[in-house]
């Protein structure tokens, strides 16, 4: 980890039902986030106030990412609900 107050910056982008856990996010946009060095992408969720419960894949820089994986500046994080159909 680096100094005390050091961040890193990551983006997130929530897609179809999980958009309304992002308010003020334009369609096909992501928020950005700072946070302390080697935060997971579950802690990103929780601290993004997107339920945990409501994803069903995580992708960090267009690779599946698990909700342990660390967080490393520059990431953009992208995470989908459950898909119904048939």
């Amino acid at each position: 980890m680096g100094p005390a107050g050091t961040t890193i910056q990551v983006s997130l982008r929530a897609y179809a039902g999980l958009r309304h856990y992002l308010p003020g996010v334009p369609l096909g946009g992501s928020r950005v986030v700072h946070l302390p060095p080697g935060t997971t992408v579950g802690r990103l969720l929780d601290l993004s106030g997107v339920p945990r419960d409501q994803v069903k894949t995580c992708f960090a820089n267009g690779i599946h990412a698990e909700l342990g994986r660390a967080l490393e500046a520059g990431d953009e994080v992208a995470v989908f609900p459950p898909v119904a159909g048939g």
